[in-house]
């Protein structure tokens, strides 16, 4: 193998294209001695060619794998099954008797004979049958020339033997040491098979050797083998072209590595221009988000707010108006007239206030504040699908799951939106309700209690705890005459509606709103922050394929220049 025959062989598996080809094709060009191909179809009958008393083959047998004739003192075969064990034979008679009925099951060939001329060169018999590069590269590994064997009355050259001829002139570049046998059995004779060998392999003139198989004229088998394994081994500048394989395998590999860099470019180019898309993309994205979620803290309008607080005051002075009436006839038909009241004012009032607001802000939500936030996650949801349409997003598979997985974890999926919202809702609202009602009610008795001068000790249930302030409110109550506390207690009790109707509305304004508003500004900012973060995650992508499309270009471009050395350095003594 010459030096840069072997210098390929090493640089070839290192590229980062596939030069599976080539280093078959190396392969079959690097040997030391000289191995001939002798190659034929079933009709050329090419294994009558052997110098055997008896044939080796009988007619119509097939053998799918190289036979080799190497020198040998007396004959002796030696097969190869498929199982890797082997067989040895000492005459043709019982090799075709043992073998002859399973071919198939036989990899490998190898027959001595004490013929001279295969002092000379060793002889690999191949029969052609849907042959192609790859399989000669295969079977006719370390063969320096070919003897073609055909028919003499053949109509022309198959596809078998174009692609012969072709792999010895293009590939092998051996098309300077080739031989033609013409085999015949009928007088009948083709003068044209000696042109078409010659175009096929870019010849002027080449060797054609007539063999008798039986009728007709020519040399035996043997002789005509012999001649046309001379006529190579013993032509003017004959020798292993190794540089024309170079530069086979060299041009094949450069115009890879070409077609490679030029992808690579590309892909690295597009990348970028995809990274920019997404980059934009997420600015705008986020610019349009945040605009909408600066809109919800305008989900109900000041008309709305006010119709709400209009509300609480039509109750609490339905209340205002009710309330006396029902603490005279609760008085009038109870045993204990004082319990019954503080039950009534405490419990009825309490509860009728608790399922006022919960249903007016429950109502509220349901037709005001849960449609518009849908509307308005909805209008996000639109622009991030329309916007991944236009950016292809949807050609990234694997962030298919990534958005369902964020909007259901988000509360903010089509399906399970309303459900979420609806429930944080409700428990503010309900929570809300009853601070307010415990308020009022705080509120009712602490100032009920300073009215009788129990100032100090107002403060002082203030700081001891509900149960302190309901057993001393007991003790209060049932030392007033039924009817100072009757009249008393609806006049404070009306005195704080009225107070209550102002605290109603400043805890809308003040608390319940603003923990609604916050919480659907969470939400919002959640989602469309994972909604960026998608787009983001793209960019990213982008641009770690635009570093590792750069990186291979690189690559590349160094194993390029070294291909382009070497074949120089290969071919400037050519």
């Amino acid at each position: 193998m010459s030096e840069y025959l072997n210098r390929l062989s090493q640089l070839l598996p290192t590229l980062c294209v596939d030069t599976s080809y080539e280093q078959g094709l190396l392969a079959a060009s690097g040997t030391s001695g000289e191995r001939l191909l002798v190659a034929g179809s079933q009709e050329s009958q090419l294994f009558s060619l052997l110098a055997t008393e008896e044939p080796l083959l009988e007619f119509g047998w097939t053998p799918f794998f190289p036979i080799e004739a190497e020198y040998g003192e007396a004959i002796s075969i030696r097969v190869v099954n498929r199982a890797g064990e082997i067989e040895r034979f000492h005459n043709t008679a019982d090799f075709r008797q043992c073998c002859g009925s399973r071919l198939e099951e036989l990899t490998a060939c190898t027959v001595q004979l004490p013929d001279p001329l295969l002092k000379r060169c060793s002889l690999r018999f191949l029969m052609l049958n849907d042959t192609s590069f790859q399989m000669l590269n295969e079977r006719a590994a370390g063969c320096t020339g070919c003897v073609i064997v055909i028919a003499a009355d053949a109509g022309g050259f198959s596809e078998d033997y174009q692609t012969l001829c072709d792999w010895l002139a293009d590939e092998r570049c051996a098309a300077d040491r080739v031989s033609l046998i013409l085999t015949q059995r009928a007088p009948r004779l083709n003068p044209a098979l000696e042109m078409m060998a010659e175009t096929m392999l870019k010849r002027e003139k080449i060797s054609v050797f007539r063999c008798s198989l039986g009728r007709g004229s020519g040399l035996p088998p043997a002789r005509a083998l012999d001649h046309a394994v001379r006529d190579i081994l013993d032509r003017s500048g004959a020798g292993r072209d190794d540089d024309g394989v170079i530069r086979t395998c060299c041009v094949r590999v450069e115009e890879k590595l070409r077609t490679a860099l030029a992808e690579a470019e590309a892909a690295g180019e597009e990348a970028q221009r995809l990274e920019t898309l997404f980059r934009d993309a997420e600015k705008n994205f986020h610019a349009i988000a945040e605009t909408d979620r600066y809109s919800l803290s305008e989900l109900l309008t000041q008309e709305e707010e006010s119709g709400i607080r209009a509300e609480v005051r039509r109750m609490i002075n339905a209340l205002r108006m009710a309330l006396p009436g029902l603490i005279d006839d609760a008085a009038a038909k109870s045993d204990d007239p004082k319990e019954d009241v503080k039950q009534l004012v405490g419990d009825y009032v309490s509860d009728l206030m608790d399922r006022f607001l919960t249903d007016l802000l429950l109502e509220v939500s349901e037709k005001l504040l849960i449609p518009r936030t849908q509307e308005r996650f909805d209008q996000v949801i639109q622009r991030f699908r329309r916007l991944s349409r236009e950016l292809q997003m949807e050609a990234f598979d694997d962030e298919a799951p990534v958005e369902l997985d964020l909007l259901k974890s988000e509360g903010v999926n089509m399906g399970d939106y309303r459900t979420t919202v609806s429930e944080v809702l409700s428990r503010i609202i309900v929570e809300g309700g009853k601070m307010l009602v415990k308020l009022l009610a705080m509120v009712t008795l602490y100032d009920k209690l300073s009215a009788f001068g129990f100032v100090s000790l107002s403060n002082m249930l203030k700081k001891a705890g509900d149960a302190a302030a309901s057993a001393m409110q007991r003790t209060i109550d049932n030392a007033l005459p039924l009817r100072i506390y009757m009249n008393d207690l609806k006049k404070d009790l009306l005195e704080n509606l009225g107070r209550a109707e102002g605290v109603l509305c400043e805890q809308l304004d003040e608390s319940v709103f603003p923990r609604l508003y916050s919480m659907l500004d969470e939400q919002f900012r959640q989602m469309t922050q994972g909604y960026e973060a998608m787009i983001r995650g793209q960019g990213d992508r982008c641009a770690a394929q635009a570093r590792s499309a750069s990186d291979k270009a690189e690559q590349l471009q160094e194993q390029l220049r070294l291909v382009t050395e070497l074949y120089s350095g290969a071919t400037s003594g050519m």
